[in-house]
């Protein structure tokens, strides 16, 4: 099994996905819903289906939402060690 689903998704999320430190994440984000198609859109334009990617990360749109709550995070904690 190849894991070019999840290296396409790590990727594409590391160059696309951008912290907001101010915003609270919801479990169904509409921003989580944006991000997802545009990774397929992305995902397609190099043959890697929908299928290739959620058996390898589960269901997308949700990974999305973690990922803007982890950078979200990321964010709040390095802004904390600047007020330091």
């Amino acid at each position: 099994m190849s894991d070019k689903g999840r290296e396409f998704v790590e990727r594409w999320v590391a160059d696309n996905v951008v912290a907001d430190a101010q915003r609270e994440v919801e479990e169904r984000d509409p921003e989580g819903d944006d991000l997802t198609e545009q990774c397929l859109a992305a995902a397609a334009e190099q043959d890697i289906t929908r299928d290739d990617i959620e058996d390898e990360v589960g269901y997308l749109p949700r990974y999305m939402v973690h990922a803007l709550r982890d950078k979200a995070e990321a964010e709040r904690q390095r802004l904390r060690g600047r007020e330091d």
